[in-house]
């Protein structure tokens, strides 16, 4: 059976009413055929953490034991004690061994579920030492919410509406963390300034040179560029801003998958500004924004050019009174005015700049434009 009469035997169920089900199909291979790729590059790079993950270990080998201290309870009920060091070889050589059968065969959610929990076991001595850091959260994340999905190679992989809808709750629950840590900082914003709290806030003109002489000391560092982070305040004023609408709104990408290499393009660019200037280090995080949110059906079209369905597309009239139309062999059409019109055909013809027109807020703007426009 050929994708179309799939697609034709079975009613699209996307969130978007315009989309028919010829459509939907088409969504739904990219958005597959994307993170199937993203799991492999995910594959990949959890051997290169297990082999840094150990590294680091053997360095807190060498930590007095004393200094051994779970910060809860929860670390303590699973690791009271810094673990020996052939434990820590046969869990490392079990993750191995689970995560290389699942770059292959790929749909045993039993294995994924015991490969996590090696994960975070490997992980908890970088816990358990007075601190509870963020690293490796994005990580372990990616690998919790990664035992829901299921996808195959995307010679055999089938994409439908509960897949596409799995992959979208996926990306959801790792940018989540983005969301929230936007969250925090806005409300703890509002509350220095509502409090008039003598503490400096994020929008102080010195915020940005407290926090690049707190990082640089914390590695003993020498610090001399002072002038850098007080000549223009406004410019770090404005950054924050930016920042903090790039992570609460950063959620906004899981269901909307144009977006998603545009966001984590800007996240990634904030982990390396805060590298350079904050010596704030984020690597496995900056690497699997790379990982998986690579637009793989841009770079490699072959699967998704030879699995799509084909249609033609008509686009008529200006401003807000604009339509397009696609058109496809079963008859399916998908049909969109205005602002919507506009994006979608930049969509057909360049999928990942469409995807700027995704931003929260582009939509109103365009919208807003188009109404102005005779």
């Amino acid at each position: 059976m050929t994708p179309l009469q799939l697609s034709a035997s079975k009613p699209a169920m996307h969130k978007d009413s315009r989309l028919s089900a010829s459509g939907g199909y088409n969504e739904y291979l990219r958005s597959s055929i994307n993170f199937y790729y993203g799991e492999c590059a995910l594959r990949l790079l959890t051997f290169v953490w297990l082999y840094w993950t150990y590294k680091k270990y053997l360095i807190l080998l060498e930590r007095p034991e004393i200094l051994f201290s779970p910060v809860n309870f929860i670390t303590r009920a699973l690791m009271p004690a810094l673990p020996a060091q052939a434990l820590v070889m046969l869990v490392t050589g079990v993750a191995i061994a689970c995560n290389a059968y699942l770059l292959f065969y790929r749909q045993s959610s039993l294995l994924k579920i015991l490969l996590m929990c090696c994960l975070y076991w490997l992980n908890l001595p970088q816990w358990s030492f007075g601190f509870l850091s963020h690293v490796n959260h994005f990580f372990l994340l990616s690998h919790l919410f990664l035992v829901f999905v299921k996808v195959e190679k995307p010679a055999r992989n089938v994409p439908d509406h509960y897949q596409h809808r799995t992959i979208n709750w996926f990306y959801t629950g790792i940018l989540a963390t983005y969301t929230m840590a936007g969250i925090w900082k806005i409300v703890a914003l509002a509350y220095k300034v509502l409090t008039s709290s003598p503490d400096a806030h994020w929008l102080h003109p010195d915020a940005a040179l407290y926090n690049a002489i707190v990082s640089h000391r914390m590695y003993d560092l020498p610090f001399a560029q002072e002038q850098l982070y007080l000549s223009a305040p406004v410019f770090w004023q404005l950054g924050f801003l930016l920042t903090l609408y790039l992570q609460t709104f950063a959620v906004a990408a899981a269901f909307r998958p144009p977006l998603r290499f545009w966001m984590a393009l800007a996240l990634l660019l904030l982990h390396i500004i805060n590298f350079v200037l904050f010596q704030i280090y984020f690597v496995v995080t900056s690497l699997l924004l790379v990982g998986l949110f690579l637009p793989y059906t841009s770079l490699y079209p072959k699967p998704y050019q030879e699995r799509k369905h084909s249609f033609r597309a008509r686009f008529s009239g200006k401003g807000k009174h604009a339509t397009y139309r696609r058109t496809y062999a079963n008859g399916d059409t998908d049909a969109f005015a205005g602002f919507a019109a506009y994006r979608e055909r930049l969509k057909d013809k360049q999928y990942e700049l469409a995807g700027l027109l995704y931003f929260p807020g582009a939509g109103t703007l365009g919208k807003a434009l188009l109404r102005l426009k005779k």
